[in-house]
C-alpha cells in the first residue's frame, strides 16, 4: 500500500467536513447552491485554521459535475453535497492541469508569480474553471503582489484565484489583494481544538486497520 500522509487523509472531503468553521461553511454552501461565487477569495488565519482546504473544497466545488447540474436545476445543495467526490471532475482534482497549487514562501518574487500567472489566460484543458490556489501570500514581494493585482482586478474567464493569508499583519486589509476579493476570515478561537480531533479520529481508525 502506497504512503499516505496523515494530514492528507485526514483533510476534509466536503464543506460538511471543516470543522470549527461554520461560518465559512455555511456562507460558502449558500453561495455555491445560489451559483453566486466570485473568481477571486483572500483567505485569512493563523496556521493550521483551514486555509488551504477551504480553498481546494471551493476549487474543487467549482468544477463539480453534480454541484453544477443542481445550480442548473435551482436545486438547494447541502453541504455535505460539496463537492460529489463522485464525478470525473472530482475524482481527477489533485491530477488536473486546471488546477495549480502554489507556494509563495520559497517561489516570491515577481518572476515566479509571473512565469505562474501567464498559465491564467490560456483556456482550460479539462474543467469548466482553472483554479489557482496561492499558499503563504504574505510572503510574496510587493512587486509580485502588483503583478497579481493586475490580473485579479481584470480576471480572464473561467479562471479563479484562492490566497492563503496567515493574517499576522495588523490588520487582514493591510494585504492589498484584501481589495480585489472576497474575503473569507477563519475562526481562531475553535481551530487548534478541531483539527485535534478530526486527526485524532483519523489516527484512531488507522491504528484499529493496523495502519502505519
Amino acid at each position: 500500500m502506497a504512503y499516505e500522509a496523515l494530514y492528507t487523509r485526514g483533510r476534509p472531503k466536503t464543506l460538511s467536513h471543516l470543522i470549527g468553521q461554520e461560518h465559512i461553511s455555511n456562507a460558502l454552501a449558500r453561495a455555491i447552491s445560489s451559483n453566486r461565487l466570485s473568481h477571486a477569495y483572500l483567505l485569512v488565519g493563523t496556521r493550521g485554521t483551514g486555509k488551504t482546504s477551504t480553498a481546494r473544497l471551493l476549487a474543487k466545488a467549482m468544477n463539480c459535475e453534480r454541484v453544477h447540474d443542481a445550480q442548473n436545476s435551482g436545486r438547494p445543495l447541502e453541504k455535505k453535497e460539496i463537492p460529489c467526490n463522485k464525478c470525473d471532475a472530482c475524482r481527477n482534482f489533485d491530477s488536473s492541469p486546471d488546477n495549480v497549487e502554489f507556494d509563495a514562501a520559497s517561489n516570491r518574487s515577481v518572476e515566479d508569480v509571473t512565469r505562474l500567472l501567464s498559465t491564467a489566460y490560456l483556456a482550460p484543458l479539462r474543467a469548466r474553471v482553472k483554479t489557482f490556489i496561492i499558499d503563504e501570500v504574505h510572503m510574496l514581494s510587493f512587486e509580485a503582489v502588483n503583478s497579481i493585482l493586475k490580473l485579479i482586478e481584470e480576471p480572464p474567464p473561467n479562471v479563479a484565484f484562492f490566497f492563503g493569508d496567515n493574517g499576522n499583519k495588523q490588520s487582514p486589509d493591510d494585504n492589498p489583494l484584501a481589495l480585489s476579493s472576497s474575503k473569507l476570515p477563519a475562526n481562531p478561537a475553535s481551530d487548534n481544538r478541531a483539527v485535534s480531533v478530526k486527526i485524532g479520529g483519523t489516527l484512531e481508525r488507522d491504528i484499529a486497520r493496523g495502519r502505519r
